[in-house]
């Protein structure tokens, strides 16, 4: 088995695009973050691995820092020797996004003085969708509400206990694909797109994220938001999926109620050294 080390997204974004369109929904975080990239999106470093027999690719990774390492699906000799590459790069990685046992072969590999799991999610795709209603309106972000987003980004990611690196690049993001629900002219939830992965007939959009301030919850807003960015990708995209914390019942049971249902689980473990 095979490790690359990629020097730029386009060229990784080249070489794994059939092993993308295989899994197009558990490599997209991978596929979106090189994208992003391309497009302009800026990180401390950028790292890009693959894992291949021959020429055949058998797995892949990216870790865009200070993130943790982000792994797609492969078998235990892919793993082993992406694992023991990766390492040799960040011999004090701090964490890894993955399927369980793949998190957990990382554990083994660097012998932590502790792990957590700081997040259980959810893969969901789009089945059959059946778009929410709520008092109120759709209508897409503007410049005018940079400093909105900019304070409920942040109040997501404490909500979501994840950290929040350069929240002015998160804000960008919901300006260029972000929407917000509106009653009688005031904002009530936003919520947004990553940037979208794949080719003519096989284009995946993720949701995400999506965030209804505290004042405004239990009302349906979020469900409306989230039906309004979900019918503007069924125009661009072949598929529509999401990830949700699978330990929050209430958005869990929004997503499902609007037609998304189960693909897969994930795991976020982070790392700690002496």
């Amino acid at each position: 088995m095979e490790v690359l080390s990629v020097s730029t997204p386009q060229e990784f974004l080249e070489l794994t695009s059939g092993f993308r369109a295989a899994e197009p929904y558990l490599t997209n975080v991978i596929g979106s973050i090189a994208v992003g990239v391309v497009s302009g999106r800026e990180y401390e470093s950028c790292h890009w691995w693959i894992a291949r027999e021959g020429s055949e690719i058998a797995g892949i990774a990216v870790r865009t820092a200070p993130h943790n390492l982000v792994l797609s699906p492969m078998e235990d000799a892919a793993l082993a020797a992406l694992a023991a590459s990766v390492t040799k790069t960040f011999p004090h990685l701090p964490g890894v996004s993955g399927a369980p046992a793949h998190t957990a072969a990382f554990e083994r590999l660097l012998c932590p003085a502790e792990s957590k799991v700081t997040m259980q999610d959810v893969v969901y795709i789009m089945r059959d969708f059946t778009p929410a209603t709520a008092p109120g309106a759709s209508r897409r972000t503007n410049a005018s509400d940079a400093d909105m987003l900019l304070e409920w980004s942040q109040l997501f990611a404490k909500d979501a206990g994840i950290p929040i690196f350069k929240a002015a690049a998160a804000v960008d993001r919901l300006l260029a694909a972000g929407w917000i629900w509106e009653v009688d002219g005031e904002p009530t939830a936003m919520a947004g797109h990553a940037f979208l992965v794949g080719e003519p007939g096989s284009v995946v959009g993720r949701v995400g994220p999506v965030f209804t301030p505290m004042q405004h919850r239990r009302r349906g807003y979020g469900a409306a938001v989230t039906s309004a960015v979900v019918e503007h990708l069924q125009g661009v995209c072949d598929h529509i999926m999401l990830y949700a914390d699978a330990l929050n019942p209430t958005s869990n049971g929004v997503y499902q109620r609007l037609g998304f249902v189960e693909y897969a689980q994930l795991l976020e473990v982070e790392f700690t050294y002496t």
